[in-house]
């Protein structure tokens, strides 16, 4: 069984998010609190991330500031907090384009990047499309578009046609298409401790995955497939919820070992390996 270290790290947050931008039917309910967050896996001679978040300028200001993101860190000082920096980082794997996702490539110059190819070709085409379809662009900023290609140049970009297995040793990448994006992927990790799921953005928050499945508020291609691969996940994990690992839900602090930093930013100790120092 392979031994990974698994850190969930919060780099900024929203603090008024409209309730039923997250678990849909939540009209009229006020504001939650959503972390913005991207996971490190360490582990088996490598450092891997799911995610690397965003870049705080450009068009990625401009989309954080309009959704409210507030408290942004950069990677350096985020990754600092675990020891780490992010030429450190061998292996990304995208879950999909959107900006908090992928809006920060350049920080790490020594990755290897995976992401599913439907997910590339399906964003080049909705920026191919008329200016009155920029409801669709808006969660993508077309300068990611081009640092993957910059990637590609570099030999350093995967794309991935459906199912990845031991992409890493006990890390697979599974796909979940017309869900939340269009070619989403998630990722399970296989550790000592048990199966883990990054289940990128199909699952905001863990109200999404009650005794009746509840989809995310903000879906920009299929509810009913977004809920399907939520119970694919799950069932994946055993059913239990606490293995699966969103990026955007408070509770995670409490449902695992958790501190903060001098910023107020939160990480996660998900799992750590013996002989990880904790905090």
């Amino acid at each position: 069984m392979p031994n990974y270290s698994i850190w969930l790290l919060e780099y900024a947050r929203v603090n008024e998010q409209p309730a039923g931008s997250i678990v849909s039917g939540m009209y009229n309910q006020g504001t939650i609190v959503a972390p913005f967050c991207y996971a490190v896996i360490k582990g088996e001679g490598h450092v891997a991330m799911v995610d690397v978040g965003y870049d705080y300028s450009g068009h990625h200001k401009h989309i954080a500031d309009i959704s409210g993101c507030s408290h942004w860190r950069p990677p350096r000082e985020v990754l600092g907090k675990i020891g780490l920096r992010p030429e450190d980082v061998d292996t990304v794997f995208i879950t999909h384009a959107h900006f908090d996702h992928m809006g920060n490539i350049p920080a790490f110059p020594n990755a290897r990047f995976f992401i599913q190819e439907r997910e590339l070709n399906k964003w080049l085409w909705a920026w191919s499309l008329p200016e009155r379809f920029g409801w669709i662009k808006r969660p993508v900023d077309p300068q990611d578009l081009c640092e993957l290609s910059r990637l590609a140049g570099k030999g350093k970009l995967v794309l991935a046609d459906g199912l990845v297995e031991d992409a890493l040793p006990g890390i697979h990448l599974l796909p979940a298409y017309d869900t939340h994006s269009f070619g989403c992927q998630y990722v399970l990790v296989e550790t000592a401790s048990g199966l883990w799921a990054f289940v990128g953005d199909n699952m905001y928050s863990y109200k999404n995955v009650g005794d009746v499945y509840q989809p995310i508020g903000f879906c920009q291609c299929d509810l009913s497939k977004t809920i399907l691969s939520i119970d694919e996940i799950l069932l994946r994990v055993g059913g239990d919820r606490e293995r699966l690992i969103p990026f955007h839900e408070e509770e995670v602090w409490s449902t695992f070992p958790s501190w903060k930093g001098d910023d107020g930013l939160h990480i996660a100790e998900v799992c750590l390996e013996s002989g990880e120092e904790r905090n």
